[in-house]
């Protein structure tokens, strides 16, 4: 074959003039010959008047005429002065020839990814089945639990919900919410976090980022350093060196605070996130576990409370414990197990609390686990409430004896605007009845914890402002665990024990 005969057909392809013979016969010249491929490329670039910046390419490779191809499909989709002038006919020819010879498929995974247990997550454009990898643009949501990435880069993240974020591409992850901590090696330097307010670019270290609703923005660098940028002061960026940490104010300005190492998880762990009192003499009123409310959590007793025998014993005389912790907010699932033994009944207008936690001024703020008066002689129910609806027990419980509760909430039925709430007594579930069978859509349930109003996490006590003595338990209390989302009540008591084992040994 000639180079005028090559020529001649290249030419009748932009001018749209091949016949079907013809066109078969260039596509069998371009798959015959390198030489054939390069001169297609060289001729395509003369007559387009554009650009392309490619790298050398190894004559005697085909993944050369791979990359070209890619690059002229983007062409294509930019409508290149080349393409405009052909028109339509042209573009399905260039096309066919184009795709014939993209031989290998872009690698789009991005990160491999394991989860802890009970973690739950959905990833948005993953497709049905097993999916072990996250995907370009990908979005990923994880309701509860932790996942570890792993990019092929190098770069290892460990992620706790409630999160979302968006995998941009290898070097990008874009973090809408939730606590996040990186280790980037020094071959991916130059890896990115955004989040909705600033912009944390590695410098080869080990960092973690915090982006939750109801707080600040912050930064923790614990090995090398990073640059960080406020996006409404994008012209402020400044370097965060190792062991030093920031948050973003209400103002949008990077303002320094205490690092905090143990605020994330840097592995994944056996169990979803839990606090855990165990009430015993050593650990006295503070609680232990794998939360990272954990660091900055105090727990005082209030009038006297006291541990006694190694359980947490309350006179009923407005003792309690107070702690700092706000609690879970809105809807965001949580489990709790604890031993309960009542020593004198409430009375008739008072529901003691257990453990309480919102706002009371909200109708629906309100997280409470409390004990009811029964109309059974002698006998006293669990009732859960969630502001100005309550589920209460079926299950009756006598005084002086020892109940093992474990209570699981998990979000909303959407149909009735009602919780799902589990509830078993010594191993076994005990029905609940709704004071109300359907909520108003006018009032979203959701425990309130940025309010004014709310109160944080109190144990053997209601958050009523109400200061009568049958607000408050006259009982023992002990190994008080509670989960950072939900888990099937059997399933809870099982991990708590392990917990409680646990903690007995490290004794």
């Amino acid at each position: 074959m000639s180079d005028d005969r090559f020529e001649s057909l290249l030419s009748g392809l932009i001018d749209q003039e091949l016949s079907q013979e013809e066109f078969n016969e260039l596509q069998n010249l371009l798959a015959e010959s390198e030489a054939n491929r390069q001169a297609y490329w060289d001729f395509i670039e003369m007559h387009s008047s554009m650009e392309i910046m490619m790298e050398k390419r190894d004559a005697g490779k085909i993944t050369q005429f791979i990359s070209r191809g890619e690059q002229l499909l983007k062409l294509q989709a930019r409508r290149t002065k080349i393409l405009a002038a052909c028109g339509a006919a042209a573009v399905a020819m260039i096309t066919a020839v184009t795709l014939k010879f993209i031989m290998v498929e872009p690698d789009q995974n991005l990160a491999s990814f394991e989860t802890a247990p009970d973690t739950r997550y959905s990833i948005t454009n993953a497709t049905d089945g097993q999916v072990d990898h996250i995907q370009t643009g990908d979005v990923v949501s994880i309701s509860q639990g932790t996942m570890e990435l792993k990019f092929k880069q190098g770069v290892r993240a460990i992620i706790t919900g409630p999160a979302e974020f968006t995998l941009v591409n290898d070097s990008l992850l874009d973090l809408e919410q939730g606590s996040a901590w990186f280790h980037v090696p020094q071959e991916a330097v130059g890896f990115t976090v955004e989040t909705p307010e600033m912009e944390v670019v590695d410098l080869g270290t080990k960092f973690a980022v915090k982006q939750i609703p109801e707080s600040t923005p912050e930064v923790h660098v614990f090995t090398g350093k990073v640059r960080v940028t406020s996006k409404s002061a994008p012209d402020n960026g400044m370097e965060l060196t190792e062991g030093n940490a920031l948050k973003l104010n209400r103002r949008g300005q990077l303002e320094p605070i205490k690092l905090n190492s143990e605020a994330f998880l840097t592995e994944l762990t056996e169990t979803l996130p839990y606090l855990y009192w165990s009430f015993d003499s050593k650990d006295g009123f503070q609680a232990k576990g794998s939360h990272s409310a954990l660091t900055n959590l105090h727990t005082n007793p209030v009038n006297g409370a006291e541990i006694d025998k190694g359980y947490l014993e309350l006179n009923g005389n407005k003792q309690f414990l107070q702690t700092n912790w706000k609690g879970f907010a809105g809807t965001r699932p949580r489990s709790a197990t604890f031993l309960l033994n009542l020593q004198e009944a409430p009375g008739d207008s008072g529901n003691p609390g257990i453990l309480a936690w919102g706002s009371e001024k909200h109708p629906l703020g309100r997280w409470k686990v409390a004990v009811q008066h029964s109309d059974q002689a002698d006998g006293y129910r669990i009732r859960i409430t969630f502001g100005a609806y309550r589920l209460i027990s079926y299950e009756s419980l006598k005084l002086d004896q020892w109940y093992q509760i474990a209570v699981g909430f998990d979000g909303i039925d959407e149909e009735f605007n009602t919780p799902r709430v589990k509830l078993y007594v010594d191993g076994q579930e005990a029905a609940l009845k709704p004071n109300k069978r359907k909520i108003k859509e006018t009032n979203k349930l959701g425990t309130v914890t940025d309010s004014a109003t709310s109160k944080s996490l109190r144990i053997g006590s209601t958050i009523n402002s109400a200061e009568a003595n049958s607000f408050y338990i006259h009982g023992k209390i002990d190994d008080l665990c509670i989960f950072d989302g939900y888990l099937p009540p059997a399933k809870a008591l099982k991990q708590a024990e392990e917990i409680r084992r646990r903690n007995q040994e490290e004794k």
